[in-house]
Order: C-alpha cells, then sequence, then structure tokens
C-alpha cells in the first residue's frame, strides 16, 4: 500500500509542479499504471483493504472482507 500511495503522491506534487510552471526536465505526466508480472506481463490483480476493514478468520481459513460482504477461503 504505501508503494501505492508513493506513486500517487509523486504524481500529484508533479501535477502542482506543472502548474507552478516549474516542472523539471519532463514534458508528460501520467497517473501511475496498473502494476504487471515481470515474466508474462500480464496484469497483477491487487486488491488494497485497509487493515480494520477486515477479519481473518483462522478456524474456518476465511478471509472476511467487511465493506464488500466477500469471504475469500485461504489455504494455510
Amino acid at each position: 500500500m504505501q508503494k501505492n500511495n508513493e506513486a500517487w503522491n509523486s504524481f500529484f506534487s508533479l501535477l502542482k509542479l506543472k502548474k507552478d510552471g516549474k516542472l523539471p526536465h519532463m514534458d508528460h505526466i501520467s497517473p501511475p499504471r496498473y502494476w504487471k508480472d515481470r515474466e508474462n506481463k500480464k496484469r497483477k490483480r491487487i486488491l488494497m483493504v485497509r487493515q480494520d476493514r477486515y477479519e481473518v478468520d483462522e478456524e474456518n481459513h476465511k478471509i472476511i472482507l467487511k465493506d464488500f460482504h466477500m469471504e475469500i477461503d485461504f489455504v494455510r
């Protein structure tokens, strides 16, 4: 999650610099791109969930996502 936050913070900082006319050597800025698997070049499916928005049920091997009303099985 930290990596994602850093990418977006950098993007918004560059937008502010561009607006102020102080953008360094680059002409074009764009939002962060999707994360890709380096081996097969396909996008990774990533769902970022804040720590207080899920529970782990170790007895039934499930992750419970509160906001999405979902349960995801996991293997131990």
